[in-house]
């Protein structure tokens, strides 16, 4: 359909797609993130993949430190690769910080639990208070990820245009360095 448009009419769909949403979210914005993503919402898990550069396009700050958690969690006994991590809201207080990794071709999820509180502003917090025993098995290994989600505070906004896709993308922000971001996929 799309080359039909383009040869038939000299219509670029795609741009015309583009041009529609945009003008229909000057006549209706898109929601705030907190009124679709959290726990009781429409969206509970944001999910980081760091090889979906083309969709998730991470800032260099946040892929060397995932890049670093990588590489240690290689050279743990196990057999262990860490792949991508997601954080999903469990109920109104607690979240947790998944990291999926592979042990021996068979898939593993590390599992930190987290306390989670959102501000009247609108930022969220997170609190470590336990894992699994895969979390324990590479928790030396990803100390510096999981001391990003302790030490800081977080906003978390459309990355892109939520209305565009069924799995929306949002940036977790951090307050005191904003540009240390990292991008991720909304699912229910």
């Amino acid at each position: 359909m799309v080359d039909y448009f383009k040869d038939a009419w000299n219509i670029d769909f795609y741009s015309l797609q583009t041009r529609v949403q945009a003008a229909l979210n000057n006549l209706v914005p898109p929601p705030a993130v907190n009124e679709l993503f959290g726990f009781d919402k429409m969206y509970t898990t944001a999910s980081a993949d760091m090889n979906d550069q083309a969709g998730l396009p991470q800032p260099a700050s946040f892929r060397s430190m995932f890049a670093s958690a990588v590489t240690a969690v290689s050279e743990l006994p196990g057999n262990y690769r860490l792949d991508s991590f997601a954080v999903a809201d469990i109920d109104a207080s607690t979240s947790y910080l998944l990291f999926y990794l592979e042990q021996e071709g068979t898939p593993v999820a590390a599992v930190f639990g987290y306390y989670h509180t959102v501000t009247p502003g609108g930022r969220h917090s997170y609190s470590i208070f336990g894992s699994n025993d895969a979390g324990v098995d590479v928790e030396d290994a990803v100390v510096p990820l999981l001391a990003y989600f302790q030490n800081n505070q977080f906003d978390i906004t459309w990355y892109v245009d939520p209305s565009v896709t069924i799995y929306p993308r949002v940036r977790f922000s951090p307050v005191s360095n904003p540009g240390n971001y990292f991008l991720a996929k909304l699912y229910p």
